[in-house]
């Protein structure tokens, strides 16, 4: 396939405006079909944190692992504060309602071993494993506004040869949508061998929408 250009993600975008519309704010999605990778080999997988120039398009609320101290001086600058306390009562019914209605995860670096072996099997598959957070509160705003606007693009299963990635909704302009797309598309490939040789496809799509085919002289509407 061709390299992929934001001229040509915004003669996508047009195609994909004209879809019929929806009651609500529809994502994007961008997946990858790799080819001539071993993705057997770890060492060989894609896992790529990519920060979205215009970020999400949506608000994401943010959870908090802290201590006493740090909880305390926390309040108000996340959505929810999980404290030592109540993480030790938490079973894996409320890790999942926790994982499906907060978005982005923080803690306190020495919460999380903790955190790993009672809700690693629920927030890493989700992609939700928490980043260390300084013991300083005051740290915390920026340390959220830029996780809000970081995306994990990977396939660590074995032999995984697709990749999705979401990189924002219908709320943000087409120009914005090109550039995040060109962000997690530039990412994903400076980390393969061969670069854009490695891809055998890469598609735009809404998330009712039919997947539009990037990467070729002539756009394509195909079925993946």
């Amino acid at each position: 396939m061709e390299a992929i250009t934001k001229e040509g993600v915004l003669e996508s975008l047009k195609r994909i405006r004209e879809e019929p519309k929806r009651n609500f704010v529809q994502s994007y999605d961008l997946v990858f079909n790799f080819t001539a990778v071993d993705f057997k080999k770890p060492d060989k997988r894609i896992n790529a944190e990519v920060q979205l120039p215009h970020g999400r398009g949506k608000e994401l609320k943010t959870v908090l692992f802290a201590k006493k101290a740090l909880a305390s001086d926390a309040k108000g600058l996340v959505d929810k504060i999980v404290t030592e306390e109540e993480l030790a009562d938490l079973n894996k019914a409320l890790a999942k309602k926790l994982a499906s209605d907060y978005d982005v995860f923080i803690s306190e670096p020495t919460l999380m071993a903790v955190i790993g072996k009672n809700l690693g099997t629920v927030l890493g598959p989700r992609k939700k494993i928490p980043k260390p957070v300084p013991a300083n509160a005051k740290a915390i705003p920026a340390l959220v506004e830029k996780l809000k606007k970081t995306v994990i693009a990977s396939n660590k299963a074995r032999g995984d040869y697709a990749l999705h990635s979401v990189i924002g909704t219908q709320a943000l302009s087409d120009e914005q949508v090109a550039e995040n797309v060109m962000a997690v598309y530039n990412a994903i490939v400076a980390q393969l061998e061969q670069g854009v040789m490695n891809l055998k496809s890469v598609y735009l799509k809404t998330s009712m929408g039919s997947p539009v085919r990037l990467g070729e002289k002539k756009l394509a509407v195909e079925a993946q």
